[in-house]
């Protein structure tokens, strides 16, 4: 962990949204000004400089996937997730099978999800979503609307037909009614988008209407994508079409294609498929043989072979595969299939089946709804592939199951390709003895920089067997049933793991319904049946990040085991952190792991094998170690009369006690990270300094001084500002603030404004087109603005501010100079003027002329906004803005779970709080663990309460000099909903 410390604790709901005047107290939105803005416009750049773990594994895509839960909610949709922390189920859900633990509910005419779009020109999009199945099976297909800008674009088609199966029926896997239970719920679908390719920051929309017969509509996620001109044919090569394969998808194309294949094989030429559809439906005993053949297409949204089986197949075999051999190239086609199950009787077969001694390539192609991709053979790479929807392993690295020099498994890789609703493991490596037991192990397989996403059974990653394994840099996301990643064997001939490397993985969300023993990565040996009942697990896992684990971080099971456990982070695990499993046998070496963000009362190492697994920990986060201090408290000065607060971080257990001491001297009391100094006098000035003691001894912070100032320009809050987006009834962007000040009188000047065109300039997209400012003093309307109209007034306030010039008279850009505001709560609200929504930017200046101000004039004390925090750039960010000469002391928050009693839904349940000063990162929060001191200062501002237990809500308090600063919230564990942020004025 970096600079600062993070309290965080895991409790999380989600709920729908309601209209802001629902909460009873004002709703900030976090502030700042221009020279702030730039954070505010800008906040992918900010995330990634604290999230960046995310983005160092996983595959490079053609497209941009969008998840539905951080979309823009309308209609009243609503979101349906896993808590994570909670009860792991034990049966299949939506929830755990969606990408991302989540889904979006359209189930009523007029809900809808929205998204501004990040990719240039796309005109391509994958729906991943689930809609009913038939009364007795068989699925049905429902459009859902697609909008662009608000302006219907087109319906799009989605199925059914092969998602909705049922485990252990007694009849078939696809009958409701055998007494099966529910899984396989997601499909997805696949479409061209109509008209003009989609500009970079549109609005897009997916929207339920009156057309639209589905008696609901639960959206996981979709792509976006810029797809290329069609490839053309290349040269020295043979069109499949020329020799009788049909691309209009209306005649059995298999022999013509294995026709042409056959031909190009004889002269050394490759072959071509051209744009279209081919049927493949022949009964053909023997799939289409690509050996020693380069066959390339124009492209996945191009060139498709589709499998239709006749349903039910016949009894006979039905071999609709591509066998990939010896020298065969394949690039650039799709593959599909009508199959409804696994197995023969579904109409299912592999997509792609390889072997071959001498090598094969498989690049860019796309398959969905077949078997595995079963690649056998030696030095085969599959890469820069997609596979969705199947029926078993996504792609399956192995030896075959027979000794023959043609599978022997030797040197395969599988690199940047992008996995998602697998029906076995995402991606397995699976080194086989066969029946006979002869079969040699697999030799330097290689998993490399993959994505697996939400396979609905088994693993997102699974390592079986073999010797010098190489599993790297991949993204592993929400297995339903089983663990993140399997290190380990399968099955009785399942040959043992000798030596594997396992480094720089980030899972998220491992451990499903399939059992109890499934975890973020679980490490296992071959079982006491097993042909190899002795043998060890021999693995090096290091520098991999887990996070979520619905269980344990890094589980380590029975029998036989030799680690080495390195450099891995282990954050927010549901129980343990790493956990040795009882009835283990072998050595380990632990150095320099991190486990944090535990729930309270779980162990973050916990071996129940001490006697027999056995050897070093070094380094480790939960070893006794002194205290680390990660946040220094900083000097300052304030005022005769102010509030001063010094704040200290430290890492290294949990057990730690604070003692704060000033000129030396211990102060009586002061046993809290924070130390909270009020009507500071000159008593009070000196040297602080903070010892924090943990079981391993003692570590002392460096010293702050607290001086005193007798400038009468005190430090406050002069500009409050918030990003957000402005939507439509529950979603309407509504800024709170209050004018206040024990003492004072009078009136304050403010110019407020609502900015969206003139956010275009600084690459801001998808904003609100005419945003509409309506300023309420309780519930009443006081001002109200459609439009600045160049207005001279609010030009010479905008420069006397400091706010960013509006340079277009004619621009939909709003604002309101209001000159004698008396003390007393407001709100700002912002909707767009014709019905739109998106983007826009809520600033609130004060506008005392310069020179002018006093201490016993009103100034600005709070403001608060409720917002729908996303993800990516699409987190909440605010900003504030403090002036005068002196530091000023504020009390930031960040409430999620705590909105629930005033009737708010749809919550942020870990709220993440971070607080910046440009690129610095000065503090940063989750969970505020109950801390007295944040709680008796919310109290003395007449915050609401949030009770004196520790809840996932979040919290900083700070004096800060004067300057600009930003807070940014976001989901600890990536999640979504929506947060109320405050900035409080402390006196």
């Amino acid at each position: 962990m970096g600079a600062p410390t993070e309290r965080r604790s895991m409790k999380t709901q989600f709920l729908e949204q309601v209209p802001p005047h629902e909460i009873s107290h004002p709703i900030p939105g976090i502030p700042r000004n221009w020279g702030l803005f730039a954070l505010l416009i800008a906040g992918s750049a900010l995330l990634v400089s604290f999230e960046n773990e995310t983005y160092a594994a996983g595959a490079t895509t053609p497209f941009t996937t969008l998840e539905a839960e951080a979309g823009i909610l309308g209609g009243g949709a609503t979101i349906s997730a896993f808590i994570p922390g909670s009860p792991v189920p034990t049966a299949p859900t939506k929830e755990l099978e969606a990408s991302g633990g989540a889904y979006v509910v359209l189930d009523q005419i007029g809900q809808c999800v929205s998204w501004s779009n990040p990719v240039a020109n796309a005109n391509a999009i994958v729906i991943r979503a689930s809609i009913p199945d038939a009364p007795n099976g068989g699925g049905i297909t429902a459009t859902i609307d697609l909008y662009v800008d608000g302006v219907f674009r087109q319906a799009i088609t989605l199925s059914s037909k092969q998602s909705w199966n049922y485990m252990n029926s007694t009849t078939n896997p696809d009958d409701p009614k055998g007494g099966g239970t529910p899984w396989h719920f997601y499909n997805e679908d696949r479409a061209a988008i109509a008209g003009t390719p989609i500009a970079a920051g549109a609005a897009i929309k997916l929207q339920v209407d009156a057309a639209n017969a589905a008696p609901y509509y639960d959206i996981d996620c979709i792509d976006l994508e810029s797809v290329p001109a069609a490839l053309p044919q290349p040269p020295n090569s043979l069109s499949v079409v020329a020799y009788g394969a049909d691309p209009n998808f209306a005649i059995d194309s298999t022999i013509a294609i294995q026709n042409c294949i056959n031909a190009a094989r004889t002269t050394g030429v490759s072959v071509w498929i051209p744009p279209g559809e081919y049927l493949v439906a022949s009964l053909a005993s023997t799939p289409l043989d690509l050996t020693g053949v380069t066959v390339r297409g124009a492209g996945v949204w191009y060139s498709m072979l589709y499998r239709k089986v006749p349903l039910p197949p016949p009894n006979n075999q039905w071999r609709s595969y591509l066998q990939v051999g010896s020298g065969t190239t394949l690039t650039d086609v799709s593959i599909d299939s009508n199959a409804i199950y696994r197995g023969a009787a579904g109409g299912d077969d592999y997509g792609l089946l390889a072997q071959g001694a001498g090598g094969w390539l498989v690049d860019r192609v796309w398959v969905q709804h077949c078997d595995a991709q079963w690649m056998s053979g030696s030095n085969g790479t599959i890469q820069n592939c997609r596979v969705a929807d199947s029926w078993a392993d996504g792609i399956n690295l192995n030896n075959g199951n027979t000794p023959d020099p043609n599978k022997a498994g030797i040197n395969l890789t599988a690199q940047n390709n992008f996995v998602r609703g697998g029906g076995d493991d995402g991606i397995a490596v699976y080194s086989d003895s066969g029946p006979s037991g002869k079969n040699t192990e697999m030799v330097g397989a290689r998993v490399l920089n993959n994505t697996s996403v939400a396979p609905y059974w088994a693993n997102g990653l699974r390592l079986s067997g073999g010797k010098n394994v190489l599993v790297q840099y991949n993204l592993v996301m929400d297995p339903a049933a089983n663990s993140g990643i399997e290190v380990s064997t399968f099955g009785v001939t399942g040959h043992p793991l000798e030596s594997a490397t396992v480094s720089g993985n980030v899972v998220y969300r491992g451990g499903g319904w399939n059992g109890t023993d499934r975890h973020g990565m679980h490490v296992g040996s071959p079982a006491s049946n097993s042909d190899f009942p002795a043998a060890y697990t021999s693995a090096v896992i290091r520098d991999n990040a887990i996070y979520d684990a619905r269980r344990t971080g890094l589980a380590i099971g029975s029998t036989y085991d030799a680690l080495l456990i390195s450099n891995n982070v282990i954050s927010r695990p549901a129980t343990k952190g790493i956990w040795v499993e009882s009835g283990v046998t072998g050595t380990e070496s632990l150095t320099g792991n991190t486990v944090e963000n535990l729930n309270t009362g779980q162990p973050a190492y916990q071996n129940d094998s001490a006697s027999t697994f056995m050897g070093t920990l070094v380094g480790n986060s939960w070893q006794n170690q002194l205290p680390q201090i990660t946040q220094q408290p900083a000097s300052t000065s304030v005022g005769q009369g102010q509030t001063a607060v010094f704040g200290i971080g430290a890492e290294n257990s949990s057990a730690r006690t604070y003692q704060w001491s000033l000129n030396g001297t211990p102060i009586n009391g002061a046993t809290n990270s924070y130390l909270v100094l009020n009507n500071v006098t000159s008593d009070n000035a000196g040297g602080y300094t903070c010892v924090v003691t943990n079981s391993a001894g003692s570590s002392t912070s460096a010293s702050a001084t607290l001086s005193m100032s007798s400038s009468g320009d005190l430090g406050r809050l002069i500009n409050l500002s918030v990003r957000a987006n402005a939507g439509i009834g529950s979603q309407i962007f509504s800024v709170g603030f209050v004018i206040d000040g024990l003492g004072t009188s009078g009136t304050k000047p403010l110019l407020i404004r609502a900015t969206g065109p003139a956010l275009v300039p600084f690459g801001v997209t998808g904003v609100l087109a005419d945003p509409m400012l309506t300023v309420f003093q309780g519930d009443t309307s006081i001002a109200s603005n459609a439009g600045w109209g160049g207005n001279p007034q609010i030009t010479a306030a905008n420069s006397a501010v400091g706010a960013f010039a509006l340079t277009d008279p004619s621009s939909k850009d709003s604002a309101l100079y209001l000159s004698n505001l008396t003390s007393g709560a407001y709100s700002a609200q912002i909707t767009g003027t014709s019905g739109d929504t998106g983007t826009a930017l809520a600033e609130i200046y004060d506008a005392t002329p310069s020179g002018s101000y006093t201490p016993a004039a009103p100034r600005l004390t709070n403001a608060s906004a409720r917002i729908q925090v996303g993800v990516g750039g699409n987190v909440g960010i605010a900003g504030f803005v403090i002036g005068g000469s002196t530091s000023k002391t504020v009390l930031i928050r960040g409430s999620g779970p705590a909105l629930v009693p005033f009737g708010v839904s749809g919550i942020l349940p870990d709220p993440q709080l971070r607080l910046y000063s440009g690129n610095n990162l000065i503090e940063g929060n989750v969970g505020w663990s109950g801390d007295p001191q944040i709680a008796a200062t919310a109290s003395s501002l007449g915050a609401f309460s949030w009770g004196s237990s520790p809840t996932a809500d979040s919290a900083l308090l700070a004096t800060l000099p004067p300057g600009a600063y930003s807070a940014v919230v976001s989901g600890a564990s990536g999640d979504t909903g929506v947060a109320l942020i405050e900035v409080y004025d402390v006196p």
